[in-house]
Formats: structure tokens, C-alpha cells, sequence
């Protein structure tokens, strides 16, 4: 079993304090702009619906 030491316990706590932020900011940035484009794609291919 591995024992925990409190540098391994910081080099954890600042992993997880620069991953957060990097995942927020990569949402922002690539996941949000790409689901919106995807939408559009998505909407100029659908046939047009009946009755309109």
C-alpha cells in the first residue's frame, strides 16, 4: 500500500489546482463554440418540414 507524504499530497492539490481551470477554459473556448456550430450544421441539413 502507498503511503501518503505531504509532497505528494501538494504535488496533488496544485495537479488539480491548474487541471480545473484548464478544463473551464477548454470548454469555453472548444467545447461551446463546436456544439453552436454543430447546431447550425445540423439545422441547414434538416429538410424543411411540411406545412411551412
Amino acid at each position: 500500500m502507498r503511503r501518503l507524504t505531504l509532497r505528494g499530497v501538494l504535488l496533488e492539490v496544485a495537479f488539480f489546482a491548474a487541471l480545473l481551470p484548464l478544463c473551464l477554459l477548454t470548454h469555453r473556448w472548444v467545447e461551446v463554440p463546436s456544439q453552436a456550430w454543430g447546431r447550425r450544421l445540423a439545422a441547414r441539413l434538416q429538410p424543411p418540414r411540411a406545412g411551412r
